[in-house]
């Protein structure tokens, strides 16, 4: 009720018409009791009036129910927009860590089937719930009106009626939960399935993917039959007893009867009005358990909202900034220390490589420059000032990155280029292509800048997405530039485009390289060597090569390596190739 509170008041108008709808369905029964007990008592004249009344009330219950329903649906679609909105707003305050420790599909779940859940409750749900509940306790007063004593005889299958659900509903919380996470395991492993197709026809060994989504499958239909098995035969009584009311009332109503203790018309009125128990009875079963349901979704709702907000520091940075400073920055990361200690400056507009084998911390280092990771313990600063304390909109202008995960949107080259900076012209989006070298591919498409990408650019190919990407970040023209192995999809002539169009911003922005392969930043003009999450030394590649050792014996390996080539004969050794050309485009 409290996510619902911006229609809260439209909601409790549907519930009145749904209990008014609900008890002009069952009046004209009720009524038509009271027509019998009236012409029994020779008052005639009342009949007509009963008969109009059980009329009206069948005139009554379409246009109160309709009215519920309307009214209802339209409050719960406003409730999913604002919820929506809300929840969107508040992940947009959220820290990129946020995001890049979780599988974007449980935000999605949120977003999409959790709210629709809701939404759901809003519209039927509610309005169903208390018009049952209204409906059962009117007939138990009715009842009690009438005769006590048949009304015991009536509601006495409530509690018979609870015993069951209590049976059925036994740990009924812990086994739909389960439930649930064993379907969205079976979806994630069907997922994968078809996503690794290729991969199950090439190799024989892959059928264990396969055998494993069978298993999942195995074992939730296990689990629901051993859950139908224990909550069938609950379920059958309780339908069963919730439709008994008349045969608990008839033994009673002939035996006060035959001693004169209850008129005919009241045993008749009491029976009809019994019939009109069972329905909402069912009604409440049903929704017990969809309630749970919706508890499930208002807990991963309200786990999401109030999930801690980036702070918002009201200093500025500096709109041309200084020096990259790291300062006994250390990351831990699910209970595992991804950078140790690092001491690190990397100097304003210059080219800066961050080196080491994989898993080095190349990645975590980088990703902190724009806050997508905030460190443990120690501070990044950007001219002097701690970016832990400005204003992430004000970071968002000062760094921009060109990454392996390129994300482009289902719409044309220029409209993904110039979302880098709304007001761009035509001429400056190109521009920006020609500068990372774009314009080549682009005007060899069917409709150039007009072209479709595709669902998260699947038209292109990997090296074109990348130098869209790049072509993105120049537009934006940002000060500091990182590159996250950016040249990881394209093919050796591309990556000497792209390293040219980087090496031309040198000495107008800081410009950070990440990469494993030595041999193509040697000439940057400092190179930072990382390993185990640490710095084991920073400075020019001839510095390097002769004070740091690993560096040395890195260098070594990989000119190895560059120097093997497959010959007729087999593997031999040939020259390595001349004239490399650095990340930073420097030959």
């Amino acid at each position: 009720m409290r996510l619902v509170a911006p229609v809260r008041g439209r909601l409790f108008l549907a519930c009145l018409l749904a209990v008014l709808g609900t008890l002009s369905a069952i009046a004209p029964l009720l009524l038509l009791g009271g027509m019998i007990a009236a012409a029994a008592a020779g008052q005639v004249e009342r009949v007509p009036v009963l008969a109009l009344g059980a009329a009206l009330a069948l005139l009554v219950q379409g246009p109160a129910m309709g009215a519920s329903t309307g009214i209802a649906h339209h409050a719960a679609f406003d409730l999913l927009h604002s919820l929506r909105r809300r929840l969107v707003r508040h992940l947009a305050t959220l820290p990129l860590g946020y995001f890049t420790a979780r599988q974007t599909g449980s935000i999605k779940r949120v977003l999409n089937e959790e709210v629709e859940a809701i939404e759901l409750f809003a519209s039927h749900q509610l309005p169903d719930v208390v018009a049952a509940g209204a409906t059962v306790l009117a007939l138990a007063g009715v009842l009690v009106w009438a005769d006590w004593r048949m009304a015991l005889a009536v509601i006495a299958v409530i509690p018979l009626a609870s015993l069951a659900q209590m049976l059925m509903m036994r740990g009924h919380g812990t086994k739909i939960g389960s439930y649930f996470g064993r379907i969205g395991q079976v979806n994630a492993a069907a997922v994968e399935l078809v996503q690794g197709l290729e991969t199950l026809r090439t190799y024989p060994g892959a059928r264990i993917i396969r055998d494993g989504m069978h298993r999942q499958i195995r074992e939730l239909h296990a689990f629901s039959e051993a859950w139908r098995r224990e909550w069938m035969p609950p379920w059958v009584f309780y339908t069963v007893i919730i439709g008994a009311s008349p045969l608990f009332a008839l033994p009673l109503g002939l035996w006060l009867h035959g001693t004169g203790r209850i008129e005919v018309p009241t045993l008749i009125f009491c029976l009809l009005g019994a019939t009109g128990l069972g329905l909402p009875l069912l009604k409440l079963a049903l929704y017990t358990e969809i309630l749970l349901r919706v508890q499930q979704a208002e807990r991963k709702i309200r786990a999401l909202l109030e999930t801690p907000s980036q702070p918002v520091p009201a200093a500025p940075l500096a709109p041309v900034p200084g020096d990259i400073v790291f300062e006994g920055v250390w990351l831990e990361q699910e209970g595992h220390a991804t950078l140790q200690e690092v001491d690190l400056r990397i100097p304003a507009q210059g080219i800066t490589a961050i080196v080491g084998p994989s898993g080095a911390g190349k990645t975590s280092l980088a990703r902190l420059i724009d806050r997508s990771l905030d460190p443990t313990r120690g501070r990044v600063l950007i001219g002097g000032q701690d970016i832990g304390e400005a204003d992430p909109a004000a970071l968002a202008r000062l760094v921009g990155a060109v990454t392996q995960n390129i994300f482009l949107f289902d719409d044309t080259i220029h409209e993904n280029i110039r979302i880098a900076r709304a007001g761009a012209t035509d001429a400056e989006v190109v521009a920006a292509a020609r500068a990372a070298h774009c314009d080549g591919f682009i005007a060899a498409l069917p409709e150039g800048y007009a072209t479709r990408v595709g669902e998260g650019g699947a038209r292109l190919s990997g090296g074109q997405r990348q130098r869209l990407a790049l072509a993105r970040t120049l537009l934006a023209e940002l000060p500091i530039l990182v590159l996250d192995e950016a040249t990881s999809f394209v093919d050796p002539l591309h990556e000497v485009l792209l390293q040219d169009a980087v090496g031309r911003l040198v000495g107008r922005r800081t410009v950070i390289v990440i990469s494993h392969r030595l041999d193509s930043v040697e000439h940057c003009d400092r190179i930072v060597l990382m390993e185990g999450g640490r710095i084991l030394g920073a400075g020019t590649h001839a510095a390097m090569l002769e004070s740091v050792p690993r560096y040395r014996a890195l260098w070594q390996m990989q000119r190895e390596n560059l120097a093997w080539e497959l010959g007729q004969e087999g593997a031999q050794a040939a020259p390595p190739e001349p004239g490399r050309v650095a990340a930073g485009g420097v030959p």
